[in-house]
C-alpha cells in the first residue's frame, strides 16, 4: 500500500511539474513573439522614416534642378531660334 501511495504521489508531482513546464514554454513563446513583432514594428517605422528624411532634402533640390533645367532649356530655345518663343 505505502509503494502504491508513493507511486500516485510520484505520478502527480510529475504531471503537475509538467503542466509548469508547459506553462513555461508557453510563457517563452509568447515572450518570443511579443519581440518579433516589436522589432517588425521597429523595422517599419525606421523604413517609413528614411523615406520621410529622403523625401524631405531630396524633394528640394530635385524641384531647384528642374527649375534651373528648365531656365536652360528655355534659354536654348531662345538663342536657337533667334528671338523669343511664341
Amino acid at each position: 500500500m505505502s509503494q502504491r501511495f508513493e507511486q500516485m504521489v510520484t505520478k502527480d508531482v510529475y504531471q503537475v511539474d509538467q503542466r509548469l513546464v508547459n506553462q513555461r514554454i508557453q510563457a517563452v513563446e509568447d515572450a518570443q513573439e511579443a519581440v518579433v513583432r516589436k522589432r517588425e514594428s521597429d523595422q517599419q517605422q525606421a523604413a517609413n522614416t528614411r523615406k520621410w528624411l529622403v523625401a524631405v532634402f531630396v524633394a528640394p533640390f530635385l524641384l531647384g534642378l528642374g527649375r534651373v533645367l528648365s531656365s536652360d532649356h528655355d534659354a536654348v530655345k531662345w538663342t536657337a531660334h533667334g528671338g523669343p518663343c511664341r
